[in-house]
This record gives structure tokens, sequence and C-alpha cells, in this order.
């Protein structure tokens, strides 16, 4: 690529997120083998992707079988999808883990706000109970940006839960909850809690 990878975060207006995107996926269709093959086997010339919306997307299927990485250096981490028992995980390979820390944080503080600002918390037994998740790498970075000494995480002690919500909400704290879906269900089939200052993702 002509610009470095950092240009993601200087983008401000639709033709800019257009023009780095193709720039993006030829670069890609050249320099990721799985991808190059993909395409060719589409009989697709990425020299003929003119706007993004002709970009092909590379099947899940293949991060499962195949290294789907272009880098030069070897991945600084590579993360793992959740897998039901005999299926095999997804991998994705990070260049640079500074990357997506920015690009995370920075999400995070656009849509939510400052972690400093929230006291946060983990119900996500399937993925604490699991090695190299993605999702549990943000949770980590995020709750040490926060730097709050009653950020927690949970597996299936929801009683425990409860406890630790009551007393934030006593103290009015501004409170994040990260969950998986199956979790939080099952922790608001038992419990209830009036926490105004919680929001839940």
């Amino acid at each position: 690529m002509t610009k470095p990878i950092s240009a993601i975060f200087e983008i401000k207006e639709r033709a800019q997120f257009d023009t780095l995107a193709l720039e993006t996926f030829r670069f890609q269709a050249n320099y990721c083998e799985v991808y190059k093959t993909y395409l060719d086997l589409l009989g697709i010339h990425s020299g003929k992707i003119n706007n993004v919306s002709e970009i092909p997307f590379l099947p899940i299927e293949l991060f499962k079988t195949h290294s789907v990485y272009c880098g030069v250096d070897p991945a600084e981490q590579v993360f793992t999808s959740s897998a039901t028992t005999g299926m095999t995980p997804a991998k994705h390979h990070i260049a640079k883990i500074s990357i997506y820390e920015e690009s995370f944080t920075r999400s995070f503080r656009l849509f939510i706000g400052a972690p400093e600002h929230y006291t946060i918390l983990a119900l996500l037994p399937s993925y604490l109970e699991r090695n190299n998740s993605s999702l549990i790498y943000m949770v980590n970075h995020l709750m040490l940006k926060s730097g709050d000494s009653d950020n927690r995480y949970f597996l299936y002690n929801h009683e425990e839960l409860l406890h630790h919500l009551i007393t934030l909400r006593n103290r009015r704290k501004p409170t994040l909850l990260f969950g998986v879906a199956f979790a939080l269900l099952d922790f608001s089939n038992h419990y209830t809690i009036d926490f105004p200052d919680l929001q839940s993702i």
C-alpha cells in the first residue's frame, strides 16, 4: 500500500473511505495468496473493481482452513474464534496489535465514551474459558484504560454479579457490562435490578 495503515484513522468522509478501501483491496488481491487464489477461481481481476460494493468477500470457512495473512513479518497476535466441539476455529492474524488496539479504543470513545468514565464488568463465560479471544483482549485493554478498582470478570457466578451491580448502583457509578447473549439472558431470567447508569453491550 502507498499509504500507512494508520491512514484509516484520518478518514473524514465517504470518498476517503472508498479510496482507501479500494487501495487495501488491491493490495490484498496481490499479496494475500489465499485471497488472490480465490479471486482467480472466480475469474475476477482486481484492476476491474472500481466500486467498494464490488469487492468480493472471502468466505469465513477459509479462515478455518488457511492462513489468511499478507504481512511480511510474522503476525504479532493470532486470535481464534469460538467453536463448538469438533469444529475448527477460525483464525485472525494481526500484523500490528497497536493498530488493533487503537481501532477498538477509538470506536469505544466515539460510540460509548471515555473508558476512564466507566466501571467495566464482563459476563463472558464462553470466552473466558478458551484462549486467544479477541473480545477478552479488547475488554482487558479497556479495563486497563478505565483503571477502576471495581472492574470485574464473571463466569457463572450471577449472584456475585448482582451484588456487585447493586454496590455500584448505590455508589452511582456509571457502569458498562459486556456480556455474551446467552449469559445475559440467563442472568436476567433469575435477577432484576433497577440501575439507570448501567449500559449493557
